[in-house]
């Protein structure tokens, strides 16, 4: 059987209306502390569990939040993933994931179904300008929180790792392990994979090490790489996590140990698939780890979510924009 609003307040001998300020925490009502106190308890004692849907329509909340990021198939976003869910439902809200696939239409697609579902918010990876202007009739509506990554052009509140910190302290490394000829492999099309590439190449210039373009790749392409390792042209490479093993693969091809014959630091620590024999064989070249950069993927989702939330219940969202740089850690 059902318990309804107005059993509760029959049975806690007060009016419906009074029993429903209490149960939806609205302290605009002065109300007598143990009044509330004993309210709660005769709900929690009923089973009585409150309606979302009038409550949403009520009170112009859903207590949902849109989450769309571009893979769900890595444990990097599945981490920032669970930051965000740990946070959210602290906080009794519904996080709706949805998967661009790194695909604009995607994107389009989910942003604007989250909108006609009604959520309180929406935090977002976005790594392409595509929808720009979409973005910004969202930051209009509702709180929008950039996670991960941001798009320039859209002004709302971002929680990245500090990427160049985090690249330039990663190649650091490598010079330190006697690398002068270090070859850079990552994209650049967004801010924060630009800001990656700025830190490697401060690293460079610092310690005195030219800058070649000829040492730069956007992929991991094996014909440039393979032509750059048999004319000895590299003698290590800082690579995004994501192009590891397709490098593994070049490296077994030209009979390189890691780190013997060639030194390799990523962005964000390794994933290596191992769905095949060939998987596996191509490991057998990772004499020693390699050093990484972590990035700290479950607070980077928590302090993300903490921050959408108390745009929601503030209301205030559109002229007070934070700026998080999270720190990135070097792990040999």
């Amino acid at each position: 059987m059902t318990v309804r609003l107005k059993d509760v307040a029959k049975k806690a001998q007060i009016s419906t209306s009074i029993a429903s300020h209490i149960l939806n925490d609205n302290y605009k009502i002065k109300l007598n502390p143990e009044t509330r106190r004993r309210v709660k308890e005769v709900a929690k004692k009923l089973g009585y569990t409150p309606n979302a849907v009038a409550r949403g329509l009520r009170l112009k909340k859903t207590e949902t939040i849109g989450l769309l990021i571009p893979n769900v198939m890595t444990s990097f976003y599945n981490e920032i993933i669970r930051g965000i869910e740990m946070t959210a439902n602290e906080e009794n809200y519904v996080v709706l994931v949805g998967c661009s696939a790194f695909n604009t239409d995607k994107e389009k697609m989910y942003l604007a179904s989250m909108l006609n579902r009604g959520v309180d918010g929406i935090l977002i990876s976005s790594f392409k300008g595509s929808n720009i202007e979409l973005l910004k009739k969202i930051n209009n509506e509702v709180p929008l929180v950039f996670v991960d990554s941001f798009i320039e052009g859209v002004v709302a509140d971002y929680v990245v790792t500090d990427n160049l910190k985090g690249a330039y302290i990663g190649t650091k490394e490598l010079i330190r392990a006697g690398a002068t000829k270090i070859c850079y492999v990552g994209h650049v099309g967004v801010s924060v994979l630009q800001d990656r590439f700025n830190g490697f190449v401060k690293a460079l210039n610092d310690y005195k090490i030219e800058f070649s373009k000829d040492l730069f790749m956007l992929d991991c392409e094996e014909y440039l790489l393979g032509k750059l390792i048999s004319q000895k042209k590299i003698d290590s490479i800082f690579i995004s996590a994501d192009y590891i093993m397709p490098l593994l693969r070049v490296l077994r091809k030209y009979n390189l140990a890691i780190p013997a014959d060639i030194k390799v630091a990523t962005f964000d620590e390794p994933f290596f698939n191992t769905e095949t024999q060939e998987d596996i064989d191509v490991l057998k070249i990772v004499k020693e780890p390699m050093p990484y950069i972590q990035q700290p993927k479950l607070e980077m989702g928590k302090k993300a979510c903490e921050i959408l939330i108390e745009k929601i219940k503030t209301g205030i969202y559109k002229h007070t924009i934070s700026k998080i740089l999270m720190e990135p850690k070097l792990k040999i």
